[in-house]
């Protein structure tokens, strides 16, 4: 299938169609019933926050596979990149479960329960005073580099040569067209939401589009050997 003259798989298609349901799932019971959808649709450990954890470690996975796949192949840049990329997502994925402390039964040392809102072992609920670490850092940062990331790096990899040749060069996954319109459609769609939590469902949406746009980036041949 062809989108915007960029190859769409199946498994991306499937992804984007799972991600759009769970948006207007959670569209429906915000609206229909706020307390399910605080209770049990955006619970602590509950289906959103599993699925974000899955996705992350998807990526940290599928960034090591690449790496032991091209390392005879690429740069030691590029497969410096690959890694700091497996770090990152695997990172992501310990914060998200809370490093298994939920899942172990662990206790939280003092300092996370004097700095940490939901006193469990993660970095990003840490506050300081008025400064959250999650609303400015993991918030505010991380969603424009989010959006600069989904919204103007495809335009300008297209349009500019010296970006094309950084950008690989860093082995960074570029999204295509339809990456970008399916994550501004959602994003609209995510605004409409009038709850507290609804936070959970682009998060989800964020988490699962990094999937998709590193499985099957527009630059997949520099990903190949």
């Amino acid at each position: 299938m062809s989108v915007f003259k960029d190859q769409v798989g199946k498994l991306e298609i499937i992804i984007m169609t799972s991600i759009a349901h769970m948006v207007f799932f959670g569209m429906y019971f915000a609206a229909s019933n706020p307390n399910w959808f605080a209770g049990v649709y955006t619970v602590e450990d509950g289906f959103l926050e599993m699925q974000q954890a899955i996705y992350l470690l998807l990526v940290s996975i599928l960034c090591l596979w690449r790496f032991f796949k091209l390392k005879d192949s690429k740069s030691k840049l590029f497969k410096f990149s690959l890694l700091a990329f497996a770090a990152l997502f695997f990172f992501g994925f310990g914060e998200e479960i809370a490093w298994g402390q939920r899942i172990f039964d662990l206790g939280s040392p003092e300092f996370f329960q004097q700095y940490n809102t939901q006193n469990d072992i993660t970095l990003h609920n840490l506050k300081f005073g008025d400064f959250k670490i999650n609303k400015v850092i993991f918030g505010l940062i991380a969603g424009i580099i989010s959006g600069v990331y989904v919204l103007i790096l495809p335009v300008l990899y297209r349009t500019i040569g010296f970006v094309q040749y950084i950008i690989d060069d860093f082995a960074v996954p570029v999204p295509k067209l339809i990456h970008t319109f399916f994550f501004l459609a959602m994003y609209l769609l995510f605004l409409t939401i009038d709850h507290g939590k609804k936070g959970e469902v682009i998060e989800l949406v964020s988490c699962a589009m990094f999937f998709v746009i590193f499985l099957s980036p527009y630059n997949i041949k520099t990903f190949q050997r």
